[in-house]
């Protein structure tokens, strides 16, 4: 951490068969990260998740109300009693803030 934000300076995260990747920086009042995740067994990470999970996309702006872009698709998706057979999805989304 350097005055106050975190680097991420590809920074890669591996359980499993899955990875995740993220490069960017985060302080107190913004976000901006890149981030990729290759996840082939979605269950290495946490027990009642199954399926996989793949895509790419960045959070920026202020951490209040960031702003996510990202492309993900999955296949064969579930966490607990909740299933998903696939996934294919674009998201550009504006979160507010209370």
């Amino acid at each position: 951490m350097a005055q106050g934000k975190l680097l991420l300076d590809a920074v890669k995260l591996s359980v499993g068969n899955n990875q995740l990747e993220a490069d960017g920086q985060i302080d107190s009042e913004t976000l901006d990260v890149r981030f990729a995740i290759d996840g082939k067994n979605l269950a290495a990470f946490y027990p009642e998740l199954r399926g996989q999970l793949n895509g790419q996309g960045q959070v920026q702006g202020k951490a209040t109300a960031p702003q996510i872009v990202a492309t993900l698709q999955g296949s064969n998706l579930a966490f607990a009693d909740y299933q998903m057979a696939r996934l294919d999805a674009k998201l550009d989304s504006h979160l507010q803030g209370q």
